[in-house]
Parts: C-alpha cells; structure tokens; sequence
C-alpha cells in the first residue's frame, strides 16, 4: 500500500543463494566479549554467568549475547551450558541464563546433527 516504505531494489541479495547461507554475516561483539569468542566453555560461561548473576547483563543485552553464541567454538557449546544452567534462580539474569543455556545446547545438539555422516537424528 505504502511504495515509499519498500526496500530498495539494490538490497536484494546477489549471488546464488548457496553461497549466501555458507558464512554467517558479521555479528555485532562488544570488545569486552570478543575474547570470549576463542575461550573454553567453562572460562566464557563462567564471565557470562557471573555478568548474569550480578544483573551486568540484562534484557538490553541479550542481542549481544546471542551473537556471541553464534559465534562461540563449537567444542566449547557444552560447558558453556553447563556453567549457565548453574546461574542462581534468585538472580536478576536468570531468565536470560535459560534462554542462553538453552540456545548453546540446542547450537550443540544441532552441529552434532550436521556432523553425522547418516544425516540428523529424527526421532
């Protein structure tokens, strides 16, 4: 209804779409996480949990945070989850420690599927 709210035609993607969804696009990291990036899961969770507990990190910086788990070496998904799953329940960044103990498992579980040489487990 509106034409002047359509995207420009220059924003579509070229190139073919394969080649597209090789390489995740650049995420936003704050420097202050970005060694977090190449860290162990227990070192990076434990800086995160200890952000979440002390209610350094809240709802303004789950953006952030989700980047960085998308980022994370993939061998360092499983301790990272259990170091957030360990996040006290009374502390202010509970909420957002379950939705990221969870996204780092299901990043595990789902790299885990994309490794298999039969394909992923359908259950």
């Amino acid at each position: 209804q509106f034409p002047e709210l359509l995207p420009p035609a220059s924003s579509a993607p070229s190139g073919e779409l394969p080649d597209l969804l090789g390489e995740l696009p650049e995420l936003p990291i704050s420097p202050e996480l970005e060694p977090l990036l190449t860290a162990p899961g227990a070192e990076s969770g434990g800086v995160i949990a200890v952000g979440l507990e002390r209610g350094a990190f809240g709802a303004s910086h789950r953006g952030v945070l989700v980047n960085l788990f998308a980022r994370l070496r993939p061998d360092a998904l499983g301790d990272l989850a259990d170091v957030i799953d360990a996040v006290d329940p009374a502390s202010p960044g509970y909420g957002l420690a379950t939705v990221l103990s969870d996204l780092a498992s299901t990043r595990r579980r789902m790299l885990a599927d994309l490794e298999r040489p039969d394909g992923p487990e359908t259950s």
